[in-house]
């Protein structure tokens, strides 16, 4: 950020499984810390001193890049990568309230009340469960993933990384996970 005199950095590192493509990509990383510092230097500047709109924006990008890329995202994940990683998607896409859930859901309870479709609308734990003509649908406050009653199917409504649609046809173990 020139203008500012700052440069951000945000760290990942590349996740052991299932590795790296043929592109040179790595198929999956985790993330760690983002910093802010000033042009030239390599001590992180303190939060304060970084112009409040500038920060916003910053962090903005790097929930988009975290919620988007997320393989809590990706239904496909409970099926691949190592063993020690295979409960992070059911956590992740159906666990306990984050804060971003927390906040989805004090939101909802102001405005819920005040829409057309709120007789068919309920708040339940970590949901919003939707009664529609032919299924029942809970949403996870959290990643916004979406189980379908009455067997808690599987609901995918965003295109697959191959970029076809993914189907929606997959089943979530019962217990929400």
């Amino acid at each position: 950020m020139p203008r500012h005199e700052l440069r951000a950095e945000f760290w990942v590192d590349p996740l052991e499984a299932p590795g790296i493509r043929e592109t040179g990509v790595f198929s999956n990383v985790v993330t760690d810390q983002v910093r802010f510092l000033r042009a030239g230097q390599n001590e992180p500047l303190d939060l304060a001193l970084v112009p409040p709109r500038l920060f916003s924006e910053l962090m903005r990008d790097v929930d988009l890049f975290v919620g988007a890329c997320s393989v809590g995202n990706d239904p496909d994940w409970r099926d691949g990568g190592e063993e020690r990683f295979r409960d992070y998607w059911a956590s992740s896409a159906f666990g306990e309230q984050n804060e971003t859930a927390k906040t989805r859901r004090s939101a909802l309870e102001r405005l819920l009340p005040r829409l057309k479709i709120a007789k068919a609308c309920t708040l339940e734990d970590r949901f919003l469960v939707v009664r529609g003509k032919l299924r029942t649908y809970r949403i996870h406050l959290g990643s916004s993933n979406i189980q379908m009653e009455p067997n808690q199917q599987y609901l995918c409504i965003v295109p697959g990384r191959g970029g076809a649609a993914a189907p929606a046809t997959g089943s979530i173990a019962p217990g929400g996970r």
